[in-house]
């Protein structure tokens, strides 16, 4: 029983220190809350790259980085003309040409042919599309949800084969139409 009281007692001890120690972690809390601090994600590497955005108060800051030893170098910065962040970005097997997953407006999503020193190419402009990733024979293997539009005829819900230099596509696998908004 003594034992017992003790624990209390200390209990209550600490108790009353603590309100104090709570009040300023509040306050600290607060005023940390008020100053925005900006974060960075970055996706998993493929093949040396990866896409990274940092949130900040104003907007965002979006690329496409290859690893440089222990660094990252910028190859590619905003897809042009379009507000979004790059969410992933899939590097070809020869480590020349990149497919990369653009998140724009809407939480839309576009998959664009990305070259350094090139220009970056919506494979379907008008089409909601999705980086599935490189088939043997050098193709981007691409998902479109459902039909859409495009100026090269309409394009119908499945995967696609695309030719990276032409933007030639293939249907590969036809698949019913998906969620939509």
């Amino acid at each position: 029983m003594r034992w017992f009281l003790v624990a209390i007692a200390v209990c209550l001890a600490a108790g009353c220190g603590g309100r104090q120690e709570q009040a300023k972690s509040e306050q600290a809390s607060d005023a940390s809350e008020a100053a925005f601090q900006p974060s960075t994600r970055c996706t998993h590497v493929s093949r040396g790259f990866r896409a990274c955005t940092t949130y900040r108060e104003r907007g965002e800051q979006t690329g496409i980085y290859r690893r440089a030893g222990s660094d990252w170098v910028k190859v590619v910065g905003p897809a042009p003309g379009r507000m979004g962040w790059w969410r992933r970005v899939i590097a070809s097997p020869n480590r020349i040409t990149l497919l990369g997953q653009w998140s724009g407006e809407c939480e839309t999503q576009t998959t664009y042919i990305v070259r350094t020193g090139e220009t970056t190419r919506p494979i379907f402009a008008q089409a909601e599309s999705y980086a599935l990733g490189w088939s043997n024979d050098g193709r981007a293997r691409v998902r479109v949800p459902m039909t859409s539009p495009d100026p090269r005829g309409n394009v119908h819900a499945g995967i696609y084969l695309v030719d990276p230099r032409t933007l030639a596509h293939t249907l590969e696998r036809s698949m019913g139409r998906g969620p939509a908004c």
